[in-house]
């Protein structure tokens, strides 16, 4: 009596007919591709998501036990890397909770009024980008109106808008770069933008721009030692969807080419390293960035969790300029968490959304009803 054959015997001899051999295929349970693909980075990294990771997931466990200890006290600069953590993180979304619920009022008012408005405007860039919140939107709105009122005679945007000081920059690029990023992402949103202020503020950063990225500001240069203020810009250009903006391109090089340099950055490391894991990572870069460094930076981890990530250290580096380790821990555990595949895409949806635009669920709280996205701002479109 014959023996009946196996479905996977009798496909095995029609693929030898076939082939005069049975090809290396997937068959069977045994044979599925790994959920979890293996991290680049080798040797005790056996998992690209940080929670499973040997090496990692201690790193990130004490990392995050140390913010929920000091995260409370965090200053302004502070308190909005950890709410680009609660981003990245859904674990800790509160943290971007918070800067949410603050950032649309941010206003240029005192000595560094305009830092006042960039770092809240490029999160909620970040946020839009992230959850589609109609929150981060109308925030960004506001902003822009204030940045209107404060545009240095440059085109760029300086520490406030009479600042001038001999033998200083004449505006500080990494402040016009966060707030074009702001733009740009409002852009993609369908927004309309001031046309006279794009162009000034476009022909600064074009005016200070290099083979690295964006120079200091107008006056010192066109160089980028950390790639982070070029970073900042490419960020926005890419929430915005703004892939054919003649920029895009030219920041993305740079940003690649700055990945062993990101800890040259000027005076407040977390800004730098915040900007470059971001965008490298939106670049499709992260692995060669996580290469680079998350094996340097889990050796320099505190015992209690804490890391300064590494400035120039003028006046003192980020812990004496912005008071603490807060910003740079949080900034540790989003590149760590990176790692992760989609570990900062949009939310996935049955309809793709439209250009720049990306829509879903914000795991903080419902967003207003009104489409604020549309809002017109005085102006000619762009």
């Amino acid at each position: 009596m014959a023996r009946k054959l196996s479905s996977r015997a009798v496909l095995a001899v029609a693929l030898i007919g076939l082939f005069g051999f049975v090809p290396e295929l997937s068959i069977g349970q045994d044979n599925k591709p790994p959920e979890d693909p293996p991290s680049p980075l080798g040797g005790e990294h056996n998992s690209r998501d940080p929670r499973k990771c040997k090496k990692c997931s201690p790193a990130l466990s004490k990392a995050l036990s140390f913010l929920s200890s000091k995260g409370s006290s965090a200053g302004f600069a502070q308190g909005y890397m950890l709410g680009w953590l609660g981003l990245v993180d859904s674990a800790n979304g509160t943290y971007a909770s918070k800067c949410l619920s603050q950032a649309g009022s941010a206003r240029a008012v005192g000595f560094n009024g305009n830092w006042f408005t960039s770092i809240p405007g490029i999160f909620l860039a970040g946020a839009y980008y992230r959850y589609g919140d109609g929150r981060a939107a109308s925030g960004m709105q506001s902003i822009l109106t204030d940045a209107q009122k404060n545009q240095h005679h440059t085109g760029g945007w300086h520490h406030n808008k009479n600042f001038k000081m001999q033998g200083y920059s004449e505006d500080l690029g990494i402040v016009t770069a966060m707030l074009f990023g702001m733009f740009m992402t409002l852009k993609g949103a369908g927004s309309g933008l001031p046309k006279d202020m794009i162009d000034r503020c476009e022909k600064n950063i074009e005016s200070i721009m290099g083979s690295t990225g964006i120079g200091y500001g107008t006056g010192k240069g066109d160089y980028d030692t950390a790639g982070s203020r070029g970073a900042y810009a490419f960020m926005g250009l890419h929430f915005g969807g703004q892939t054919d903006h003649p920029f895009y391109e030219k920041l993305k090089s740079a940003i690649a080419r700055q990945i062993k340099t990101m800890d040259k950055g000027h005076a407040v490391g977390c800004l730098h390293f915040l900007s470059m894991s971001i965008a490298n990572y939106l670049a499709g870069n992260y692995d060669a960035l996580a290469t680079e460094w998350i094996d340097k930076l889990i050796a320099k981890q505190g015992a209690d969790g804490s890391i300064l990530l590494g400035d120039d250290g003028v006046g003192g580096g980020e812990e004496k300029n912005i008071g603490g380790k807060v910003g740079s821990t949080a900034v540790f555990a989003i590149m760590l968490l990176l790692q992760k595949p989609g570990a900062f895409d949009p939310p996935k949806k049955k309809e793709p959304a439209a250009k720049g635009k990306p829509a879903g669920g914000s795991p903080f709280g419902k967003p207003k009803e009104k489409d604020d996205s549309k809002v017109e701002t005085p102006g000619t479109k762009k």
